[in-house]
């Protein structure tokens, strides 16, 4: 990836010659091979007379390339729509459409990847890598909402990783490999552009807390294999274009060698159905944690949470309804939760909850937000509402302690909630150490 972001770099720099009258040479530089998108980049080159723009803009009509020409060194992008009547593309405002950040795209498409493959060159999560991503995707598209979403380990299903824009804090929708836009871009690797959601049968119509009037979806290819799909939607119709979607496409292959490489080491350490992390990494970093307390005089909490009586939800609905609680639940933990905090799946119904710089007080009062959240609502399933309640085991790291030794503590306390009668709270009394605060 820092080569690609060196290329990029060289691209962005080159005012000689070769560049300018070979757009060719930049296109197959960046990885694009088909003509309209190609266009994008030979849009700038010499020889766009302004005797030939200003008839373009008397008649209203510019082509692939020369409507680029007129308007990309200023970064601002135009919608295109299709002409019903003559099916030439022409230029409109699209004043339904959303406006660009700011209003008007500040940077153009090249300035925005530039900044995204150095960001994607650093040593950051996989999280900020898919964010990154989607935010970028706002950036260079007409969209008020795009979305990240890679397979999961089966590659059955299309989980949705990273979403910026609209409906960001909304329950976002899953898609089967073949199922709706996304699933058939995923399927057959091929992009997809939807100019009006109402008309198109290949868009399937889900309950996502906003309007899709019009979306574009390209796949993200990882070693002549699909591993998951950019898409980004507008609530009007009409909203993007064949450039768009080269766009779209663009970005893709710029960003996925590096969420791919990420994505494979998460992995690793991620429990597949819930997207938490998985036992494995708990060892490793309840260790991190214990030496960074250590070394700032700080305290961590740990929460060790059990879904009461799961077993009678499997046998009631059976395991395909378990495994929806099961990503629920870890769903409600996550939207109590700091970023920092970190949430692992430790087997079966099993969770555990490190929260970094905390006090015991701090930790039992989540506690209590989370086992509120889960008791008050229902979990929606795809055989309806399920109703479970959760019981939380609350300790806090002592100074003289090893990392298994406060998880041990937790895993007593939570013990303790069960046999006081589930749906509970109960803390590890550790109001001596004077690092748990009061």
């Amino acid at each position: 990836m820092r080569a690609v972001g060196a290329d990029l770099d060289a691209l962005r720099q080159d005012t000689g010659l070769r560049h300018r009258r070979h757009p060719e040479a930049r296109a197959a530089a960046l990885g694009l091979e088909d003509r309209g998108a190609r266009s994008l980049l030979r849009a700038g080159r010499p020889g766009q007379g302004e005797r030939q723009q200003r008839w373009q803009r008397e008649r209203g009509e510019a082509t692939h390339g020369a409507m680029v020409s007129r308007i990309l060194p200023r970064g601002k992008f135009p919608h295109r729509r299709l002409d019903r009547r003559d099916a030439r593309v022409t230029v409109g405002p699209a004043a339904s459409c959303p406006a660009m950040v700011g209003g008007v795209a500040s940077r153009d498409p090249l300035e925005v990847l530039l900044a995204l493959t150095r960001l994607l060159a650093e040593e950051t999560s996989l999280e900020k890598e898919l964010q990154a991503t989607t935010d970028a995707a706002l950036e260079v598209l007409p969209a008020d909402h795009a979305s990240l979403r890679l397979f999961d380990d089966e590659r059955r299903e299309l989980l949705s990783s990273a979403r910026s824009g609209t409906g960001q804090g909304k329950a976002p929708a899953t898609f089967k490999a073949g199922e709706g836009v996304l699933g058939i871009v995923a399927d057959t690797g091929k992009a997809a552009l939807v100019l009006d959601t109402s008309t198109d049968e290949r868009f399937k119509h889900a309950s996502v807390g906003f309007d899709v009037g019009s979306l574009v979806a390209v796949p993200l290819v990882a070693s002549g294999q699909v591993v998951g799909v950019l898409s980004a939607s507008a609530a009007e119709p009409g909203c993007f274009s064949e450039l768009h979607r080269d766009l779209a496409q663009l970005l893709a292959n710029c960003t996925v060698p590096a969420i791919e490489s990420a994505r494979l080491a998460h992995l690793a350490i991620t429990d597949d159905l819930t997207r938490a992390y998985n036992y494995r990494y708990l060892g490793s970093r309840l260790g991190e944690e214990t030496s960074r307390a250590r070394r700032y005089g700080d305290s961590f909490g740990v929460l060790l949470m059990d879904l009461d009586h799961f077993k009678r939800v499997n046998d009631r609905y059976g395991h395909p309804v378990g495994d929806e609680v099961l990503r629920g639940f870890a769903d409600r933990v996550r939207a109590e939760v700091r970023e920092p905090d970190v949430l692992i799946r430790r087997g079966g119904e099993e969770f555990v909850l490190l929260m970094p710089s905390t006090t015991l007080p701090e930790a039992t009062a989540v506690a209590e937000r989370i086992r509120a959240s889960v008791a008050d609502e229902a979990i929606e399933t795809g055989a309806g509402p399920v109703s479970v309640t959760v019981s939380v085991g609350v300790a806090t790291w002592r100074t003289d302690e090893e990392g298994a030794s406060v998880e041990s503590r937790a895993d007593a306390a939570l013990y303790r909630a069960k046999e006081s009668g589930r749906d509970r709270v109960v803390t590890d009394p550790n109001l001596d150490d004077p690092l748990c605060g009061t």
